[in-house]
C-alpha cells in the first residue's frame, strides 16, 4: 500500500502587518506555489450564520456587529488591538479554526497529488505552533519606510 503523496514543501510566510507577507506569497504563486491565505479563512469563518460569528458576538457583544448583523471588523479590531486579553480571545476563537481549515486544504492537495510547494500567508502562524502545520518558516520583515 502506498503512503498518500505529501506537498514537496509547505512553507509559512509570516510577519507584521503591512511587512510584506502578501508580496512574498505573490512570488511564490507566479512560480507555482498554491497560496492558502489565513486572513481569507479567518474572514470565511467570520461570516453570519457560522459558529465563530457566534462565539465571537457571544465573546465581545453585539457592538461589534454592522446594522446587517454581520461582525463589523474595524468596531472588532479596535476593541482587540486595544486591549491584549481581548485579542487572545478572539485568537482562541478563531484560531483553532483557522487553523484546521490548513490543514484541511493541504490535506486536499495531498489527495489531489499536488506535489510542489504550499505557501500559507499567516501573520499569526508563530503564534499556532508552525511546527504542526509546516515545514519551514519564512518571516517578512521590512522598516516601516520600505
Amino acid at each position: 500500500m502506498n503512503a498518500p503523496r505529501r506537498p514537496l514543501l509547505v512553507a509559512g510566510v509570516s510577519g507584521a502587518v503591512g511587512s510584506g507577507k502578501s508580496s512574498v506569497c505573490a512570488v511564490l504563486a507566479a512560480r507555482g506555489a498554491v497560496i492558502i491565505d489565513a486572513d481569507g479563512i479567518g474572514h470565511e469563518r467570520l461570516g453570519r450564520g457560522t459558529t465563530v460569528h457566534a462565539r465571537v458576538v457571544r465573546a465581545f457583544g453585539r457592538r461589534i456587529l454592522d446594522a446587517r448583523g454581520g461582525v463589523d471588523r474595524a468596531k472588532l479590531a479596535s476593541i482587540v488591538f486595544a486591549d491584549p486579553r481581548a485579542l487572545g480571545r478572539l485568537n482562541a476563537i478563531s484560531g483553532p479554526v483557522i487553523v484546521g481549515e490548513i490543514r484541511r486544504r493541504i490535506a486536499r492537495l495531498v489527495a489531489a497529488g499536488f506535489d510542489g510547494i504550499v505557501a500559507v500567508d499567516a501573520a499569526l502562524l508563530r503564534d499556532w505552533d508552525p511546527r504542526t502545520i509546516v515545514d519551514c518558516l519564512v518571516v517578512v520583515e521590512a522598516s516601516p519606510a520600505v
